[in-house]
């Protein structure tokens, strides 16, 4: 996914505040490709990847909700031992902190979305691992 984003929206853990979180991108009719939540005392995190950006988060915190937004990447590595490892140090190499990562195996491979703090040093780096692994396939 090109141009692909994670939006973090903080909110209080009270019932029904999820749904409007939910009901404000259902407005905005926005797709969303992966969710994720987390409770955190009292409060829950909403972590959703959009692979389109149309202002949803000017949007969401015009509710008064607080934002987190993060470029994403999205890559499939082979499923074995060290795969991660080695992508994660060549980020490190270049000085990138991973501040998002989730990643799922199917078969022979394992389809990662990771956002970075540094996403224009990331880029070259999750290129050039891209080529590599696909040369090895």
């Amino acid at each position: 996914m090109q141009n692909a984003k994670k939006c973090a929206v903080i909110v209080p853990n009270q019932p029904g505040m999820l749904k409007k979180a939910c009901h404000l991108l259902a407005a905005e009719g926005l797709n969303v490709d992966g969710m994720l939540t987390e409770t955190f005392g009292d409060a829950v995190c909403f972590r959703f990847m959009l692979s389109m950006d149309n202002g949803v988060r000017d949007r969401i915190e015009s509710e008064g909700f607080q934002v987190i937004e993060d470029q994403l990447f999205h890559l499939e590595l082979p499923n074995k031992p060290g795969e991660l490892n080695r992508l994660i140090g060549k980020l490190t190499q270049k000085d990138v902190c991973v501040r998002y990562l989730c990643g799922m195996s199917e078969g022979s491979t394992c389809k990662v979305v990771l956002a970075v703090d540094r996403p224009e040093k990331a880029a070259g780096v999750v290129g050039e691992y891209e080529c590599q692994t696909a040369m090895a396939a």
